[in-house]
């Protein structure tokens, strides 16, 4: 896809966001590249696209599988803040369940605890947040937001994810222009990260979207495993389960299975 790069800054809107936006038909991955381009002082709103990863990855060391040019696999440079820098995963999954509903208004896309974006209950996209803390004082730490978007990727024909993913293209049955796709995705980026610079309440309108909280959940927070009700985020985004004793743990950065059964 030679040139994407140059297709979309030509249509972009932003300020910044996706400017400049380098694109790779294949690397390592985004979020090494945005990382080198960081430490040499690179600009917030830098981004860098990918056709294919070779050593892509997501949360908890988790690998992310997909095939040339049929995704958006995409990292952003970012220098909040510290006053919202802990809610960056929050304002990326409200800008992608907002891409994708301008993609096509007809997609149930759902978020869930913490950062995954569900079509009928299967994963299309992921977020991936990485921070540099910065040595230097009143110099904001280097968060890097890395997104995977599962766009016209056959997740069917991919035995080991095709049981819990899927694809804009496989809920529409339609192809989707990539050079409009990163587009309309940087948009819904800047626009809900200015919102968060601002003080809109993100937390708030997140929480309120979350298909996890009332669920029973079955929790993976380290190397702990425990099975409870999801009844709650906190004010840094942490998940409140109930535990089948009735005690309760605030899971910051573990993972939540919701599960089928009655939890009392």
């Amino acid at each position: 896809m030679a040139n994407l790069d140059a297709s979309v800054e030509k249509i972009l809107t932003t300020d910044y966001v996706g400017r400049p936006f380098v694109y790779m038909e294949t690397t390592e991955s985004t979020q090494n590249e945005v990382a080198r381009y960081a430490v040499k002082g690179a600009s917030e709103g830098l981004a860098v696209g990918a056709g294919y990863q070779s050593q892509g990855r997501g949360r908890l060391d988790r690998q992310w599988i997909s095939t040339e040019g049929s995704s958006i696999l995409v990292s952003v440079l970012l220098r909040p803040d510290e006053d919202y820098v802990n809610h960056i995963v929050i304002m990326a999954a409200l800008a992608l369940e907002s891409f994708i509903g301008e993609l096509d208004n007809d997609i149930p896309a759902q978020i869930k605890w913490p950062n995954d974006i569900l079509i009928q209950g299967k994963k299309v996209a992921g977020i991936l947040v990485e921070r540099i803390k910065s040595d230097q004082p009143g110099v904001n730490d280097i968060v890097i937001l890395g997104m995977g978007i599962n766009m016209n990727l056959d997740t069917s024909k991919i035995p080991e994810i095709s049981d819990i993913s899927t694809s804009i293209y496989n809920f529409t049955g339609e192809k989707v222009d990539l050079i409009g796709g990163y587009k309309l995705l940087f948009e819904n980026l800047e626009k809900y990260y200015e919102s968060l610079k601002m003080g809109t309440d993100l937390l708030s309108i997140w929480k309120d979207k979350l298909i996890t909280i009332g669920r029973p959940v079955q929790i993976e927070n380290g190397g702990e495993e425990f099975n409870g009700i999801a009844e709650d985020v906190d004010d840094t985004g942490s998940l409140i389960v109930r535990r089948q004793d009735g005690s309760y743990t605030s899971v910051v950065a573990g993972d939540a299975l919701i599960v089928s059964e009655q939890i009392t």
